[in-house]
């Protein structure tokens, strides 16, 4: 038995040994043709792969820093230089939420979303992020509206036809001479969010109650915005007589501060009497954007009354300023208004586009749109002023490189370092005049002068992804005058003469420094531990000491001292203005 197994066993070995000496042999086996095929094609798809690796790895320290970022950014760059659009991320990684929490809020600090420190993206808006980015504003609209109604209700119950409500003590307070300031001023606010129940009640009680007879001194500037402004918008909105009746009042007694021996309007106005001053620090001065950011109210006063005398006492103090004609369009804050040919004053008077100054290059644009783009005066102030404001005033902090506007005092001619929330304003101002501009500069006659402008072209043209940011590479470079530019993105088009020439530089300069400022007047806000942008920032060096809460370092931008607090101000909102399409903000 034994001996038959052990037969067997050799038998198997015999026939294991003989196969493996059959496959031994190459020639006789289909296996070594399927290895030679297999290493032939590994063969092939090594040479590819070196091939590939060779032509895209970097070959400098530079490419590969460049590289890096590109990877980042979800970019591709071509040889020469060129960036390979296909290559861009379509996402957008920066939307956020519609949900704010106050309760648990924490400032996530500075030093966030620098891809668009220098006024440019690397991101390609879609049309998929638009949607998906209206969508969440449509999400945040019913919270801004929650906002609003919230803070509505607290003055209605506590402080309903007062000047102002005091948030802390639940009072209200007659700071602006009992005029029913903040109700006045927000009437066209209720009216365009939907409030009309609001709306109406206000209505009641500026028919019912609101009277201008005040005998005292108050500011010709701040009641012709807030309160002519306010009745005027609220008219224009509505149709409601109410509103045109008081505003006619007021105008009524408003306007007597033009009657200056220049007819540069005085500082203050007595509503009861008429009588008109300077403020008593500085008698013979007033303030140019005092002078000069009042006419638009009072040109619409003219157009629904019939009553052409005032808007030929506004337009006429413009037109004054426009004589003094300084250098570079840049005008000094205090304006001596006594003589009757007036001269910029010296009380405390400097060269700035903040506290003093700020609002009457705002007016020097709208005033231009308001009387339907024909008054090219006013357009070419405003085009002098931002080339200006590019070659004198336009800096760059260290070390970040963060735009901001600096100041120039005319005693000294040296420049202030400093940053206003004021300021913030020239980012959305900057957005009106691209929107007229870019169109004027960049897309045919026949389109510009057709009514075929829908919102949807013209956010495609002005906004960071429109492919008319490609065309500046059409243009010629000009460099003259603009030293200080951080980068040479100062373009003419080389087939555009004249005036027009001059009007697309200044659109184009504005692109740029546009988007440059909105991130400074985000940076300012972000390095604060509340979130809060400080009245001035200065100081632009990087700041250890001073955290936007734990773990977080402030770039650059330090509240100043004695102006480190925070007021409810409206210029950090202008930057939002829906002119431009753009999904970052």
């Amino acid at each position: 038995m034994v001996r038959k197994d052990n037969e067997i066993l050799g038998s198997r070995l015999n026939r294991r040994r003989g196969q493996r000496k059959n496959r031994s042999n190459p020639l006789f086996t289909e296996v070594f043709v399927i290895k030679i095929l297999m290493a032939f094609i590994l063969g092939i798809f090594f040479v590819g792969l070196v091939s590939g690796v060779w032509h895209f790895f970097p070959s400098t320290a530079s490419d590969t820093i460049k590289t890096s970022r590109e990877k980042r950014n979800g970019t591709k760059t071509l040889r020469g230089g060129k960036r390979d659009p296909t290559s861009l991320r379509s996402s957008f990684p920066h939307f956020g939420s519609a949900i704010f929490n106050t309760k648990q809020y924490k400032a996530l600090g500075g030093g966030r979303f620098e891809e668009w420190k220098d006024g440019d993206t690397p991101y390609f808006i879609t049309p998929e992020i638009i949607q998906a980015s209206d969508e969440l504003a449509r999400e945040r609209r019913q919270a801004i509206k929650a906002a609003m109604n919230h803070a509505w209700s607290g003055y209605r119950k506590w402080a309903f036809g007062y000047d102002e409500l005091q948030p802390v003590s639940g009072k209200g307070n007659m700071r602006w001479s009992g005029v029913g300031t903040t109700l006045v001023d927000s009437l066209d606010t209720l009216w365009i969010m939907g409030m009309k129940e609001e709306f109406y009640e206000g209505r009641d009680w500026v028919r019912d109650h609101l009277s201008h007879d005040v005998d005292g001194y108050v500011s010709f500037f701040e009641n012709t915005i807030r309160s002519l402004g306010g009745l005027l918008s609220a008219y224009d909105w509505s149709g409601d007589e109410a509103f045109l009746d008081k505003a006619t009042d007021l105008g009524d007694r408003l306007v007597k501060a033009f009657d200056s021996p220049s007819g540069v309007p005085y500082f203050q106005v007595n509503l009861k009497t008429g009588k008109a001053i300077n403020e008593h620090w500085s008698p013979k001065e007033t303030q140019i954007s005092a002078a000069g950011s009042v006419q638009m109210e009072f040109r619409y006063l003219t157009k629904v009354t019939g009553n052409k005398s005032y808007a030929e006492k506004a337009e006429h103090a413009f037109d004054v300023l426009s004589t003094l004609k300084p250098p570079d369009g840049l005008y000094y804050t205090a304006v001596r208004n006594m003589d009757k040919q007036p001269s910029f004053g010296n009380a405390g008077s400097r060269i700035t586009f903040g506290g003093r100054a700020d609002s009457f290059y705002e007016y020097m644009l709208k005033l231009w749109l308001q009387g339907g783009k024909t008054e090219t005066k006013y357009r070419e102030m405003y085009d002098e002023s931002i080339e200006g404001m590019h070659k004198v005033l336009l800096k760059y902090s260290t070390p970040s490189g963060l735009a901001y506007l600096a100041k120039r005092s005319r005693s000294s001619k040296t420049l202030i370092h400093e940053f206003e929330h004021l300021e913030c304003f020239m980012g959305g101002t900057c957005s009106m005049r691209i929107s007229m501009n870019v169109i004027e500069c960049l897309v045919p006659n026949a389109l510009v002068n057709s009514n075929s402008h829908s919102r949807c072209t013209l956010r495609r043209i002005v906004g960071l992804g429109s492919t008319y940011r490609s065309t500046w590479s059409r243009f010629t470079t000009c460099t003259a005058g603009h030293e200080n530019s951080k980068s040479n993105n100062v373009h003419l088009l080389s087939n555009v003469s004249g005036h027009r020439r001059t009007s697309c530089t200044c659109a184009f300069l504005c692109l740029r420094i546009q988007y440059s400022l909105m991130f400074s007047s985000f940076s300012r806000y972000a390095i604060t531990p509340t979130g809060l942008g400080p009245e001035i920032a200065y100081d632009f060096i990087s700041i250890d000491k001073l955290k936007g809460g734990e773990g977080h370092k402030a770039h650059d931008f330090k509240p100043k001292g004695d102006a480190s607090h925070y007021l409810l101000r409206p210029e950090g909102e202008l930057i939002f203005l829906e002119l431009i399409d753009d999904t970052e903000y």
